[in-house]
């Protein structure tokens, strides 16, 4: 796809989405990869959308042409394609390499999927926190953790003993483990045995990434069973929060969660809804 239209489809995009700023740079590589298709009228591109596979990455008109059939129109092509292509469900988003992780509920975009047969059967939400408003001490002051429990970035990388308690925790969190080398690994340590662990990106490229910032991710946060109720896993982030910004990030960021009253705790607060559609077709 030529250059002219990718920068055709990042300004209709922000002409729908203005409450986030996301760098252009990172908004070109989340649609990279894609399948395109455009609505016109006359010679006006008002909108487009984006398919990768099954999945719905995108579907923008410009605000002055919306309610007149171009987005229903986009979406029936992207169903079309999609069943063309041999899959017989459509999802919203729900991959990594997405712009969203399904409907954008801010917004009210889910209404528009619902009318046209899509269901969710689960939504989730994204979070941040500006690394000015974040103190690490007084985390660690309002949720005190054992002395004998230690945090640090992992040395050792993709040990046997991380795996296993990834796979204590949540079995279907390992392959995201073996498959992400880019991530750091934070770890609560205690008589030397792992009992928690974070996924953490140093520079991460998120919708939250606008131009000239530093973004740190966190994800995949776990304890384990027998260690819960401690307050190591609030410790872990704020830990791993506090090295994100050492290292110079201007935001951290945490996707694809529900646990928004937890992650408050460390002062992350909602950024995004999602609503997780489907249809089969």
């Amino acid at each position: 796809m030529c250059d002219e239209k990718i920068e055709l489809c990042c300004s209709i995009f922000f002409e729908c989405f203005p409450f986030i700023p996301v760098a252009v740079s990172v908004l070109k590589e989340k649609l990279n990869g894609s399948i395109f298709f455009f609505v016109y009228e006359k010679d006006t591109v008002t909108g487009f959308a984006a398919v990768e596979k099954n999945i719905i990455k995108a579907i923008c008109v410009c605000p002055d042409f919306q309610k007149k059939g171009y987005g229903t129109s986009l979406l029936k092509e992207c169903e079309d394609f999609i069943k063309k292509s041999g899959y017989d469900k459509v999802i919203l988003g729900r991959n990594e390499t997405d712009i969203f992780r399904g409907a954008v509920m801010n917004n009210m975009s889910h209404r528009f999927f619902e009318k046209h047969g899509y269901y969710a059967y689960n939504g989730c939400l994204d979070m941040m926190l500006c690394m000015e408003d974040f103190s690490y001490n007084s985390i660690t002051e309002k949720y005190p953790c054992s002395p004998d429990v230690n945090f640090k970035i992992c040395e050792n990388g993709y040990t046997a003993e991380l795996i296993a308690a990834v796979n204590e925790v949540e079995p279907k969190w390992v392959r995201n483990y073996i498959s992400d080398r880019k991530s750091s690994i934070a770890i609560a340590v205690a008589d030397n045995n792992i009992v928690g662990f974070a996924a953490v990106d140093f520079n991460a490229r998120t919708i939250v990434t606008y131009e000239g910032a530093k973004t740190g991710l966190i994800g995949y946060v776990g304890v384990l069973p027998s260690m819960r109720g401690k307050h190591i896993g609030i410790n872990l982030v704020a830990f791993a929060t506090e090295q994100l910004r050492q290292s110079g990030c201007t935001e951290a960021f945490i996707e694809y969660t529900s646990l928004e009253s937890w992650y408050s705790r460390a002062g992350y607060e909602e950024y995004l809804w999602f609503w997780l559609g489907e249809k089969n077709i």
